[in-house]
């Protein structure tokens, strides 16, 4: 009978599902959350990992996402991901300001503008501002509509700002600009179409996530459903910005470099070095799966950190069989 002993002080879950070659297997999430300050220590409640996307708002056509799925076949490297808002030193005001976070190599940097508007083909001034929640919806992106009809979209970010769409100068007059911008690609005219800049998570329905999805037509319907299509790539499951993206997967000890990301000032510190271990009973043998560090969370706000790793185990038709499984922490 199949049970999860868990000896980690952190938050796992289990699944058994087919992965992408249609095969049935386990799969073991653990999510660990810490406090980031001079000394690592758990939060008190260990939150489990994330069983369907969370959005910030109940209209999932409207919001982007908070949270992304933890419960899938696996990502193709390591998310970085950072959630929160900007903060301006000292209680003041600024017109614009740059956040970045570095982890390791991988390295991103967004300037964050106050409330401006398109002036007669113009970038209407920047409105002074404390904070800016760096979400999605502040990014660079949206649709266009007609009569209440969306005739065209920024796929990338249907849910931002500053998607001029088929309108003219005149028509872009009072269009709010993205608070959020690459200080590489700034926006210097109306019709430009920049990448969305942000740290939050990209919504499977949108680029370049979509692109990555595979072929859903008849030949699946009648041949492959309701498994994944044959040129499903892993790389639909990785939700980070494409530049957050790291090269691999984490190890655990990177630099983490955070500016303008809470009130108190910038944060430095190294991840948490965590190796897990796990032992499954499948068919009256051992099995000991590897696990991956998949998704780095980092909420600056609250000095929280959040690990998010997965082991896998092909089972197929033994998935019955599978007995005690124990998690821990290596030595």
């Amino acid at each position: 009978m199949l049970q999860l002993k868990n000896n980690t002080p952190f938050a796992a879950s289990m699944a058994v599902m087919p992965n992408e070659a249609a095969i049935d297997t386990l799969y073991l999430v653990v999510k660990a959350t810490f406090n980031i300050g001079k000394q690592w220590t758990l939060v008190d409640k260990q939150l489990p990992p994330t069983e369907v996307d969370d959005y910030w708002t109940d209209d999932e056509n409207s919001s982007s996402i908070k949270y992304a799925s933890d419960f899938h076949t696996g990502k193709s490297c390591s998310d970085i991901i950072m959630l929160g808002h900007a903060y301006v030193a000292n209680n003041q005001q600024a017109s614009q300001l740059d956040v970045a976070l570095r982890v390791s190599k991988v390295q991103k940097t967004i300037r964050v503008f106050g409330e401006r508007q398109w002036q007669n083909g113009h970038i209407g001034p920047a409105k002074p501002f404390k904070t800016m929640a760096m979400v999605y919806e502040n990014a660079y992106g949206g649709v266009y509509t007609i009569d209440g009809k969306i005739v065209d979209s920024e796929m990338r970010n249907p849910v931002g700002r500053g998607f001029s769409g088929q309108r003219n100068t005149a028509e872009m007059n009072g269009i709010l600009l993205p608070n959020l911008e690459d200080p590489d690609n700034l926006i210097r005219e109306f019709n430009q179409r920049p990448t969305p800049a942000c740290f939050g998570a990209s919504a499977a329905s949108w680029l370049p996530r979509m692109n990555h999805a595979g072929t859903f037509d008849d030949a699946w319907q009648n041949t492959r459903s309701p498994y994944l299509p044959e040129d499903f790539d892993s790389r639909f499951f990785n939700v980070a910005h494409p530049d957050l993206l790291y090269p691999g997967f984490l190890k655990g000890g990177e630099t983490v470099e955070i500016t303008n990301m809470h009130p108190r000032g910038n944060l430095k510190f190294e991840i948490p070095h965590v190796k897990l271990n796990a032992d499954v009973s499948l068919a009256e043998k051992q099995v000991s799966p590897l696990f991956n560090f998949e998704t780095l969370l980092i909420e600056p706000n609250q000095l929280k950190l959040s690990m998010i790793w997965r082991a896998a185990i092909q089972c197929d038709k033994q998935a019955q069989q599978i007995g005690n499984i124990k998690i821990k922490i290596a030595r």
